[in-house]
């Protein structure tokens, strides 16, 4: 749905929308952009999010952005599982997989992080997406492949030959 001319003049305007159309999702989901993006109001933009979602239960875009006010909290867990159900409601979207795939680097789930950015790459169609993705997906494949000590699974690294951890009892 796209909003009304009036909701593009500013804040005001989108509040004054949202107050007249309470069942409007689209004008919660903007509403909360304009929260997190603009006034960093994060538990505002949680709120409105929470809202575009319950008036719209497959609304992947709220869920998305829901996802990015969780992780900005730190709540990761959280936001990936948001994640997750913004898949089940569409999980040809790249950016979703993407978004995935950037958070669970983030926790050093690598193998999984991998996983969504390959499927991302063979969705996405934006030749400077594509490219963006690839980049980290680079990062991550290179990440995997670092080798590890024998006795302390610590990181030993591609130009190292022995393990860096002083607590090793190698």
């Amino acid at each position: 749905m796209l909003l009304p001319e009036p909701i593009k003049g500013g804040p005001k305007e989108l509040i004054k929308y949202v107050k007249e159309n309470p069942q409007c999702a689209e004008a919660w989901y903007y509403l909360g952009l304009f929260r997190f993006r603009e006034e960093r109001d994060i538990p505002g933009a949680k709120e409105a999010f929470k809202k575009a979602i319950s008036c719209k239960k497959e609304y992947p875009d709220a869920h998305i952005a829901f996802a990015d006010c969780l992780w900005a909290e730190m709540q990761k867990e959280e936001a990936i599982a948001l994640l997750g159900k913004a898949l089940e409601i569409l999980p040809e979207a790249s950016i979703i997989h993407w978004r995935l795939g950037s958070f669970l680097r983030c926790k050093e789930e690598l193998e999984k992080s991998a996983e969504h950015f390959k499927k991302a790459l063979k969705l996405e169609k934006n030749d400077k997406e594509t490219e963006k993705i690839r980049e980290e997906l680079k990062m991550i494949m290179d990440k995997i492949k670092i080798k590890r000590c024998p006795y302390c699974d610590h990181d030993i690294g591609l130009d190292k030959n022995f393990c860096q951890n002083p607590d090793c009892l190698r």
